[in-house]
């Protein structure tokens, strides 16, 4: 038979752990009621800050987008011509050698730079010379990077507190079909904030293989014209962006505030019961 020492201890683990789990379901509430504040705050003052914040932002951005393709295009206008092709009965003349004899390093240098392959020190790398990064698009991307990271930190409340609402469900105080369109709209908003990311690292690569190009070929025009008209189109890309997110808070907050009632109703924290709701 048990001792009543061993009874006692027993009993005292016991009520140890039964304080213990009544402790931890009073922290488990106390953080589904701070997400919940953390969320009405965020859909009373949070998202709408944001909207305008990013609203100014597209238009400034695409104020400058405008403004430089206007100057790219009248400086496409006044430049020269590119030479036109010769027409077969008007064959081209030959370039004129500056060698003094057959197998001359004079002449064989002219060859090196008419096939437009830049030597170090040379005047071919001078020709094709080009900046390795855009620094204005640079700047922009970590601005955009740092919208990305907060809209999808933004969703990822708004998430758990829609989610915090399904008890409620079968009292009919909300409507799961509503409840569903919300969550639909925030998880989309999240995957095409990440593509955002994504379409950024592809424009990276790709205006990494035409900067070799230009250091290979500094002759030729058409790849630093390529970088160029690819720096513009990624200002104008990263601008649409921009009122992507917008338009994702824009979309979310007019779900969540035309349910405002419903959901504050649902998502009031429960008193702590011994019935688990799945």
């Amino acid at each position: 038979m048990p001792s009543s020492s061993n009874k006692g201890a027993q009993a005292g683990k016991g009520g140890r752990s039964r304080g213990e789990s009544s402790r931890l379901s009073r922290d488990v509430v106390d953080l589904q009621a701070s997400t919940t504040e953390a969320a009405e705050n965020l859909i009373a003052e949070g998202i709408p800050a944001r909207i305008l914040e990013l609203h100014a932002l597209h238009q400034s951005l695409r104020t400058a987008g405008n403004a430089s393709e206007a100057t790219a295009a009248r400086i496409n206008t006044e430049g020269s011509s590119p030479p036109s092709l010769p027409s077969p009965g008007n064959p081209p003349s030959p370039p004129a050698r500056t060698g003094v004899g057959p197998g001359g390093g004079e002449e064989k240098e002219g060859v090196g730079k008419a096939e437009g392959v830049g030597k170090e020190g040379g005047e071919g790398e001078e020709a094709g010379k080009i900046d390795h990064v855009n620094a204005e698009v640079f700047a922009l991307f970590r601005r955009v990077k740092a919208l990305v990271l907060r809209l999808v930190e933004d969703l990822g409340v708004l998430r758990l507190f829609v989610r915090l609402a399904s008890p409620a469900i079968a009292d009919g105080s909300f409507n799961s079909a509503v409840q569903e369109d919300v969550l639909e709209v925030i998880s989309s908003s999240r995957s095409a904030g990440l593509m955002v990311l994504q379409h950024i690292c592809k424009y990276f690569l790709e205006r990494a293989h035409y900067v070799v190009k230009c250091k290979r070929y500094p002759l030729v025009a058409d790849f630093k014209q390529a970088v160029a008209q690819m720096d513009r189109q990624q200002i104008l890309s990263l601008s649409e962006s921009v009122m992507g997110i917008r338009n994702s808070y824009l979309l979310i907050h007019d779900k969540l505030m035309k349910n405002q009632d419903r959901l504050k109703q649902a998502s009031k924290p429960p008193r702590h019961s011994s019935h688990m709701v799945c």
